[in-house]
């Protein structure tokens, strides 16, 4: 169907009203900022606390996605945009994507690439930041399932709760899923139902892409978050021995107060802050 176009004027962006704790527990249509999971978020946003958000592409992506997107690898120009959007593997997933610029940055290397948010506020950025997209809103005629939609140049956004996600909400499997940021920053009680969408969500011999952080340190800070620490042991615990998991491989390890002294001010507790970086593959 024809997309329509709304423009992103800075004055449009959404300000969300404190609801009661009783509309907090009504359902609805697309996911609620008010919620007990993206009211916080809201409030970083809103208070523009993202000190999360990379102003570059990062790095890590630039080094290791073309390796992981065997399909697309060493393809140019036009040749990469007529691979087809409907095969999972040159396909790319952002969980809890933000306004981050690796999204713009892989669709110059994937097929499609797919993000999720619950924040509109994030995404409206993203789209003013990036216009050469061409990102607009989708008008939905049917019924909503959910998740509004913006559509642009090989990229979907989906504004909604990542909890309520399956393949068909995401136009299909992808081949590959980067997450930087967001599993540290969900409750480590929602880690299990976290990777259940992500195996559900990633193709046959799809590779997750996955930067967490450890917090080494003071008892105290190390249990602070988010983002929420995930040691080595963590990360094997819950990918090890899934049905679905072929390998779990850590690719590299640095300190980020090393890396970036600045953060020291952020994490005065920690004597170090380690990010490590994994690839889980997907059995074929």
């Amino acid at each position: 169907s024809a997309l329509s176009v709304k423009p992103f004027a800075t004055s449009n962006l959404t300000h969300h009203k404190d609801h009661s704790s009783n509309e907090r527990n009504m359902p609805t249509s697309v996911a609620d900022e008010s919620s007990e999971n993206l009211q916080p978020w809201s409030a970083r946003w809103k208070e523009r606390r993202i000190g999360f958000h990379l102003e570059e592409v990062n790095p890590i992506v630039e080094k290791y996605a073309s390796t992981l997107l065997p399909s697309l690898d060493r393809q140019e120009g036009p040749d990469v945009t007529s691979c087809p959007v409907t095969s999972s593997g040159g396909r790319v997933f952002f969980p809890l994507c933000g306004k981050t610029k690796d999204m713009a940055y892989l669709t110059t290397l994937a097929s499609e690439v797919v993000g999720v948010e619950g924040i509109r506020t994030a995404l409206e950025e993203f789209i003013q930041e990036h216009p050469d997209l061409k990102i607009s809103e989708v008008k939905q005629e049917k019924e909503s399932d959910g998740y509004e939609r913006f559509q642009g140049d090989k990229i979907t956004l989906l504004k909604g709760d990542y909890f309520e996600l399956d393949s068909t909400k995401t136009g299909g499997k992808f081949g590959l899923v980067f997450d930087r940021g967001s599993m540290v920053a969900i409750e480590p009680k929602l880690r299990e139902s976290y990777i259940k969408i992500l195996s559900e969500l990633l193709g046959p011999g799809g590779s997750i892409l996955l930067v967490v952080l450890e917090r080494k340190g003071n008892e105290e800070a190390m249990k602070k978050g988010p983002p929420y620490s995930i040691p080595e042991s963590t990360v094997q615990e819950l990918f090890e021995g899934k049905e679905w998991v072929e390998s779990v491989k850590m690719l590299e390890q640095s300190d980020q107060l090393e890396r970036k002294p600045e953060d020291r001010e952020r994490y005065p507790d920690l004597d170090q802050l380690l990010e490590t970086v994994y690839v889980i593959k997907r059995k074929p």
